[in-house]
């Protein structure tokens, strides 16, 4: 039978309380991802997220031989072909999905890798059997819906099945793979480790896909280097590798409906930071959003508490 992947070993409550507000923090720096790609507007999907994973790695590889300088040694074998198989799917993802964009309009390839957690939440279920909380499925529709307000402005006649929807929805194939491998990879590779082997993995297949393509990646102007920067040191090594760290704790069934938040934060930052105003109807998507981020995160009551209730209630 195939080995589960999608949840980590049972933690203890003030560390999983720890890895929820990591979560959190990551989020955040993750919602300022997409005002960052405005800025960085000349050069294309597949180079910005080349250049992104690339300096990533660069950022994290002097940490990578600080420890290898102090004696730690990675052990090579199946969890570290997780992590790059992840990295890989992350790295396709990023592609399809900023392919998706330029092919056709940013609104539906955007929806459609947001159904990620549709796909974790299959393969948790039937693939790896494992149990999913009951409200799981009726807070993904939630989310979908919320989402698709938000980033519609409430206009669901923007969205299209054209090109740009099905490479959206294969990147979300791929982006949850990645969350799935990133997770199995975590339960054995320390977060440092697994954070530079996914970029690695990720630069394997984005770069020939920019040579391939013969896409230019060179010569762009001082804020389109700059943009480019911030999302490598800014949301890849610090947003990303918080997320790589909060995998060795959290299933994946909880963290890819979570990120379904990065949308929410990002209207709202583009609201602060760029003064763009919110319509009645993004608020309401926005609300949908939280509120089944909640569902999601909210504990299930144990049987015996449940139990417990009933008898009081009998006694009074």
């Amino acid at each position: 039978m195939a080995e589960p992947i999608s949840s980590p070993p049972t933690a203890p409550a003030t560390t999983t309380a720890r890895a929820y507000g990591l979560l959190g923090l990551a989020l955040l720096i993750l919602g300022f991802a997409p005002l960052l790609v405005r800025y960085a507007r000349a050069a294309s999907g597949p180079v910005i997220a080349a250049y992104r994973m690339t300096g990533a790695w660069l950022v994290i590889t002097p940490w990578v031989l600080h420890r290898l300088r102090q004696g730690e040694r990675l052990r090579w074998g199946r969890p570290v072909g997780w992590a790059l198989l992840g990295g890989a799917c992350f790295g396709l993802d990023l592609a399809l999905w900023s392919t998706g964009v330029t092919v056709g309009n940013a609104t539906t390839p955007t929806l459609m890798v947001n159904t990620s957690p549709v796909w974790v939440g299959l393969a948790t279920r039937f693939l790896w059997r494992e149990p999913l909380p009951r409200r799981f499925w009726p807070a993904v529709g939630l989310m979908l819906v919320g989402a698709a307000l938000v980033l519609t402005r409430g206009q669901l006649s923007a969205l299209a099945w054209d090109q740009g929807a099905w490479l959206g929805l294969v990147a979300a194939l791929f982006f949850s793979g990645y969350q799935l491998a990133a997770q199995r990879a975590r339960t054995q590779v320390p977060t440092v480790w697994a954070f530079w082997l996914t970029t690695a993995g990720a630069m394997a297949v984005l770069w020939p896909w920019v040579w391939l393509a013969r896409l230019p990646w060179r010569g762009f102007d001082g804020p389109t280097w700059a943009a480019l920067a911030a999302l490598a040191v800014v949301v890849q090594s610090g947003g990303w590798l918080l997320i790589q760290e909060v995998q060795g704790h959290l299933p994946a069934a909880i963290i890819a409906p979570v990120l379904l938040g990065q949308p929410v934060l990002t209207a709202g930052l583009a609201a602060w930071l760029l003064g763009e105003r919110l319509s009645r109807w993004q608020w309401v998507g926005a609300g949908l959003v939280l509120f089944s981020i909640y569902l999601v995160v909210m504990p299930t009551p144990r049987p015996a508490a449940r139990q417990g209730r009933m008898n009081n209630s009998r006694e009074q």
